[in-house]
């Protein structure tokens, strides 16, 4: 059975077009999954809700980095009341999520999942529309989603749970912690920057980075302050920027990211901006003519000369934000144990090859 909102392509939507698409949709039942912030987003957004209640199922019992145990809870709700339509509302977490429950919504909740092919037929009888409350990492148009199992990230990777409308509001953005809004912005500048040099870029994933990197080097002043302007440009920044790494994948800063911030409690973005310079800088120490040229490219959207310009406007942005560089007592254990944590999968995607004392040596810059 095709679904039908298989043909609006992942295209970008306004709040005032939900009607149709769940028009479109025709579903009978249908689940909404959000997080605990929804009560607190604008009256447009919540009445998604309001007005289709009667037929809706509210999915919400999971955490901020949401467990395997979440989306077996999530397909066993879904497959109870029968759901064609999965509308998320929330940041990226959630929309992982709804995104997990789609692919495995025909999966037997005696086998472990991820371990085994979805059931295609199934899933792609789902429709799935996504409203993201966070500008950062782009989950609404990729076809990537986390969760962990027994204490272990495990990276799900499908076409099939790719959303199928996209739905950008910036009104939801007004209220953001200013340090959410930080972290997910500079995350977003990251993806934009590593998909263009990264080993997998393409003409159309760097023309999705052209357009992200100097939206949020022009805009990213205005959008922390409390006025929440230029949140529409960076929202779909944001989205441009998710769209680039949906083809290209990620590099060396978000390898190195991810053991750095569950040792030191960082969020996510906090944690890739961090390594982003340094390994940039490390870069440059080997580049080819080649891939000096892409790094001339990426500091032109920068509004910046050469590479080295670029490196530091975007240490000056960190300090500005008030961002630092974490500490430790147990520094020359804590570098070992980062070094060894680092994805060998994930580092291959790096246009330039890093080893074990070159990793040692970007952490020793990194942890004070």
């Amino acid at each position: 059975m095709e679904r039908a909102l298989k043909h609006c392509d992942n295209r970008i939507f306004s709040i005032n077009d939900f009607e149709t698409l769940f028009s479109l949709a025709e579903p009978g039942r249908w689940m909404l999954v959000c997080d605990k912030s929804f009560v607190y987003l604008p009256e447009k957004v919540r009445d998604i809700y309001n007005k289709h209640k009667d037929n809706c199922v509210i999915f919400d019992g999971f955490e901020s980095n949401p467990k395997y145990e979440s989306v077996v809870m999530g397909v066993e709700l879904l497959q109870k009341n029968n759901c064609t339509l999965i509308v998320a509302i929330g940041g990226g977490s959630t929309i992982d999520i709804a995104k997990c429950v789609k692919l495995f919504s025909g999966a037997d909740k005696r086998t472990v999942f991820f371990k085994k092919m979805p059931d295609y037929d199934t899933a792609s009888a789902i429709n799935l529309i996504a409203l993201p409350t966070t500008a950062g990492t782009g989950s609404e148009s990729t076809k990537h989603a986390v969760i962990y199992y027994e204490g272990v990230k495990q990276s799900i990777c499908d076409d099939e749970i790719i959303p199928d409308a996209v739905i950008l509001h910036p009104e939801v953005l007004k209220n953001l912690p200013e340090i959410h809004k930080k972290a997910a912005m500079l995350d977003a500048l990251c993806q934009a920057c590593e998909s263009w040099w990264s080993k997998g870029s393409t003409a159309q994933s760097v023309f999705y980075s052209e357009k992200a990197i100097p939206a949020i080097i022009d805009g990213w002043r205005a959008y922390i302050g409390t006025e929440n302007i230029a949140a529409e440009t960076i929202l779909l920044a944001a989205n441009y920027a998710g769209r680039a790494i949906n083809i290209s994948k990620t590099t060396a800063a978000h390898a190195m990211s991810y053991k750095l911030s569950s040792m030191y409690g960082l969020p996510h973005g906090i944690a890739v901006a961090l390594c982003f310079p340094v390994v940039w800088k490390h870069m440059l120490k080997k580049a080819s003519k080649e891939l000096m040229g892409v790094f001339d490219k990426i500091a032109a959207c920068f509004h910046a000369q050469n590479a080295g310009e670029a490196i530091e406007i975007f240490e000056k942005m960190l300090a500005e934000m008030k961002i630092d560089y974490p500490h430790s007592v147990t520094r020359e254990s804590d570098i070992a144990v980062l070094a060894e944590s680092v994805n060998p999968e994930r580092l291959s995607n790096n246009p330039i090859a890093f080893g074990r004392e070159e990793l040692i040596e970007m952490y020793e810059e990194i942890i004070k």
